[in-house]
């Protein structure tokens, strides 16, 4: 990942990849959240933003795209720890990541029939005053459908 993305003079080689990810890992925060906190042995939420992005794009990595085999994808999310975190860090990392490879986790996007606003919100990755406004407005089958 961190080769990808920066050369030897530390400038972003594939922009365009780079957009991307932070794109599809913005739109799917909630989800990949839900699923780090439900994996991670402690407080999610006392966890460093450095470290939360690091996970994050590891996670959407093996999620969402099979590009890139899984130990690579390990690998090279540890290796960005050690250099924009810490080297304790990059044991978290490494266990965290490969637990998901590990655990069943809810399918991205998939809605159980529940009229739950967090869950409904985590699910589809929505911020959950958004969902809740749309259940009230809107019901429960067309919070459904803008969910989608």
């Amino acid at each position: 990942m961190s080769s990808l993305y920066f050369g030897e003079n530390k400038k972003i080689s594939h922009p365009e990849e780079l957009t991307y990810l932070v794109q599809e890992i913005t739109r799917w925060r909630a989800y990949l959240d839900g699923v780090i906190d439900s994996i991670y042995q402690g407080k999610y939420s006392k966890v460093e933003h450095i470290l939360k992005n690091i996970l994050r794009l590891g996670a959407y990595e093996l999620i969402f795209r099979n590009q890139i085999p899984d130990y690579a994808v390990v690998n090279e999310a540890v290796k960005l720890t050690r250099q924009l975190a810490s080297e304790k860090a990059s044991g978290l990392t490494n266990a965290v990541l490969r637990k998901l490879l590990k655990v069943d986790y809810p399918e991205p996007g998939v809605v159980v029939q529940t009229k739950n606003p967090a869950t409904l919100a985590e699910a589809t990755s929505h911020p959950q005053w958004m969902v809740k406004r749309w259940l009230k407005r809107y019901g429960f089958e067309e919070t459904l459908k803008l969910c989608r």
